[in-house]
């Protein structure tokens, strides 16, 4: 098994599709729109994604969904499924989460891997922000 270190920026920009207040606690459902997301650094691609955030009064935001990676890593091109998830303890500190793959396809059908990301993220909806991402990725050659 090779063992690979990650890292770049995932640039996104988020768009709502649903959103509810209840009891003070603002739900989102959210998602990526044309042109999709873009990939720099080690995972060279474009993504669409789609995930839900919630807002708590005090202003702390929790998020979580599935990025569809379209790309190139390694010199291997292919499709990844990755769940994430984070959290920003309030609306003007940097997000901070965790990210692993689920699932891979074609020549990254047998690429695991994790890891985190952090930065400031889009500074409101329908702007383009980012996040630098970072971890390992194994290529098991089953």
């Amino acid at each position: 098994m090779t063992t690979l270190n990650v890292s770049g920026k995932w640039h996104y920009t988020p768009f709502i599709k649903d959103s509810k207040v209840v009891n003070g606690i603002t739900f989102l459902e959210a998602y990526t729109k044309d042109p999709p997301d873009r990939w720099e650094g080690t995972f060279k691609g474009t993504s669409t994604d789609i995930y839900k955030a919630t807002i708590l009064p005090s202003g702390a935001w929790d998020a979580g969904g599935v990025v569809l990676f379209d790309g190139v890593i390694s010199g291997k091109k292919g499709t990844l499924v990755i769940w994430f998830t984070g959290n920003r303890p309030d609306a003007v500190a940097d997000w901070s989460g965790k990210w692993v793959v689920l699932r891979g396809i074609g020549e990254l059908a047998n690429l695991q891997g994790e890891g985190t990301w952090r930065g400031q993220g889009a500074a409101e909806i329908g702007a383009e922000g980012y996040v630098e991402y970072s971890g390992t990725v194994q290529f098991d050659p089953r």
